[in-house]
């Protein structure tokens, strides 16, 4: 009784500690060769052990049939490995980030590994719950955010940008609930691995979602 009672409190203890890891800023459609990143911040006052965690993304997009939905994007799910110290930042980045952006992130996926249509992507602790989900939306009817295509509620949603996927978002203040949408060619927000820029105005939005219009890409 006394194992199972301390198993339980040290999968209590996990679980409170996962929940300060949240999605901080993602990068995935730019105007040309995108360069791809997920980062990860940690909110709380230790550090957590990333090891189990994975980071999934699901095809999102209902069109042509939706033939695609549900199914997994790239090569995910991507183990993650390490961990993130409290107030630090973990991230996967690809080798278009690398050449136009200058950084190497702390794992590696291939270029074009995040959908330019609608997706959903998923924080997934080493027990198995989902830490954080937030769905990209390119404004296709009947598009939703899934997980491996059972239909879910996530906790954002970001775009679409006119009848585009936004390029990416990233939380204004790391860690905060107010986020703002990133520019298709305008790199000088793009952070990975550092503190988020102050949002320009009127481009934050605080809550669940980002509705904007007007840029185009490609």
């Amino acid at each position: 009784m006394k194992n199972a009672f301390a198993l339980a409190l040290v999968a209590t203890a996990a679980t409170a500690a996962s929940a300060n890891v949240v999605v901080n800023e993602v990068v995935g459609s730019t105007t040309g060769p995108d360069p791809e990143f997920i980062e990860l911040y940690n909110t709380g006052a230790g550090a957590v052990d990333l090891t189990g965690w994975q980071i999934e993304l699901w095809d999102s997009d209902s069109d042509a049939g939706g033939s695609g939905f549900g199914g997994a994007d790239g090569t995910a799910p991507y183990a993650l490995s390490g961990s993130i110290a409290a107030g630090g930042f973990w991230t996967i980045a690809n080798g278009e980030a690398a050449s136009q952006l200058g950084f190497v992130g702390d794992a590696f996926f291939g270029n074009n590994s995040i959908e330019n249509s609608s997706y959903t992507l998923i924080l997934r602790n080493d027990l198995g719950d989902i830490v954080n989900s937030i769905f990209f939306w390119d404004s296709g009817a009947g598009d939703q955010a899934n997980d491996a295509g059972t239909i879910i509620t996530p906790d954002l949603t970001v775009g679409p940008d006119g009848t585009f996927l936004a390029p990416g978002f990233y939380r204004v203040g790391d860690g905060s609930s107010t986020i703002a949408q990133h520019d298709f060619s305008d790199f000088t927000d793009y952070t990975p691995g550092a503190a988020n820029v102050p949002a320009p105005a009127g481009l934050a939005v605080a809550g669940l979602g980002l509705l904007a219009a007007g840029r185009r890409r490609r």
